[in-house]
C-alpha cells in the first residue's frame, strides 16, 4: 500500500474503534501485503484464515446461488473448455466435472 492510504487507514481506524460497539471487518486475499501497523493490537487484531473451499463445497455454493441453473454449467463447459488454456484454472470446468461425477454415480446407485 502506498504510504498515504497506509496512514489514511491508519487515521480512520484509531477514529473508529473510539467509537463503542463499531465493529470493524476487513478482507484481503493477499494478507501478507497488510501494512503491520494495521494488524497492530486496538486496530485489525483479530485475524480469522478462510482457506479456499475444496470442490464439493464450491460445487454447493453455486448450487445454493445458481439453483436449478448450476446444472447448465455441465452442458455449457463442453463447448468453453476448447477456448481455454489446457493448463488455466477454470473453476467452472472444475464445478462441471465434479457435477458430472455426482450425476453418474447417482445414476448407478440408482439402478442397483
Amino acid at each position: 500500500m502506498p504510504t498515504t492510504v497506509v496512514n489514511k487507514a491508519l487515521e480512520l481506524l484509531d477514529g473508529a474503534v473510539k467509537n463503542e460497539g463499531l465493529i470493524i471487518v476487513g478482507a484481503t486475499n493477499r494478507p501478507d501485503h497488510i501494512d503491520e501497523a494495521i494488524k497492530r493490537s486496538g486496530r485489525l487484531e483479530t485475524h480469522i484464515e478462510i482457506p479456499r473451499p475444496d470442490v464439493p463445497t464450491l460445487a454447493e455454493i453455486l448450487a445454493h446461488h445458481l439453483g436449478d441453473d448450476v446444472m447448465s454449467l455441465i452442458q455449457e463447459t463442453e463447448l468453453d473448455t476448447r477456448s481455454e488454456v489446457e493448463d488455466g484454472f477454470s473453476l467452472k470446468k472444475i464445478v462441471a466435472d465434479y457435477l458430472r461425477e455426482e450425476a453418474e454415480g447417482e445414476r448407478k446407485r440408482a439402478s442397483r
